[in-house]
């Protein structure tokens, strides 16, 4: 066998590895949290939904949980809707 022909040392190996390891997360941070969302946009299928805010907010105005599910209709058809379907 030739001088070049030998397996890293554990050393190197470990070093490789981590230094690999190191890139993946890398790349996965810089995809996931840089790429990715400046690409996505939201299609909404519901034309009358498009300009309706995507977060709600509490009395003081501060930005709260994304909105799950959209209810449309007046206040008593809402409240009317929410304590008809409440069991228990």
């Amino acid at each position: 066998m030739g001088e070049g022909t030998h397996p890293p040392a554990p050393h190197r190996r470990g070093r490789r590895i981590a230094f690999a390891a190191l890139i993946v997360a890398a790349a996965d941070g810089l995809l996931g949290y840089i790429v990715l969302p400046a690409l996505w946009t939201h299609h909404e299928p519901q034309k009358g939904l498009v300009n309706l805010p995507m977060v709600t907010l509490t009395g003081q105005g501060i930005p709260g949980d994304a909105i799950n599910a959209g209810l449309i209709g007046d206040q008593r058809d809402v409240v009317c809707w929410e304590n008809n379907g409440r069991t228990g």
